[in-house]
Order: C-alpha cells, then structure tokens, then sequence
C-alpha cells in the first residue's frame, strides 16, 4: 500500500466535493463527486516515476497531468481539486 494514495483518499474524502477510495492494489485513488457519484480521474501516487498523475478528462480522451512527489499532501488535493471542479465547469 501507498502511504501517499492513503493519506490523499483520506484528504479528498474531508474536501467536500468529493469521495475517494483506494484502487489499483492501493497505488491510486479513485476519486468521485459527491453529488453525482460520476468518476473524475484517478490519481497515481509517486512511485518510480516520482510524479502525482492524473487524466483531465473534460477533453475526451484525457489529458495527462502531473506534479512532482515534493508537494505536500495538501499541496496535492488542493491542485487536483482545482483542475477537476474547473473540469466540471467547462463540461
């Protein structure tokens, strides 16, 4: 398991906006509105590629989005939830 995929579940989970749950052998987090239960990306943890990963999706494929590993926990969900709610907006 991911301390950093735990630590941002449980963080996405306090947000609001959100509910997250553990995914992809506790590497990643799957992250869901709250009010439509729709999934809005999963979020990779650091691992060998030392990066935060996730897709955009409001473009249809997906765009790929990264910040490195050195921010903070707070850092991160604060950045992701940003780019997902700014996502749902432009839908």
């Amino acid at each position: 398991m991911s301390a950093l995929a735990k630590q941002a579940a449980d963080a996405f989970n306090q947000h609001g906006s959100f509910t997250a749950r553990l995914v992809e052998h506790e590497m990643a987090v799957e992250i869901r509105a709250v009010d439509t239960g729709e999934i809005l990306t999963t979020l990779w943890a650091p691992a060998d590629a030392e990066e935060w990963a996730w897709h955009a999706r409001h473009t249809g494929a997906g765009t790929a989005r990264t910040l490195d590993s050195g921010f903070r926990i707070e850092q991160v969900v604060r950045i992701v939830a940003t780019s997902l709610l700014d996502e749902r907006r432009k839908s």
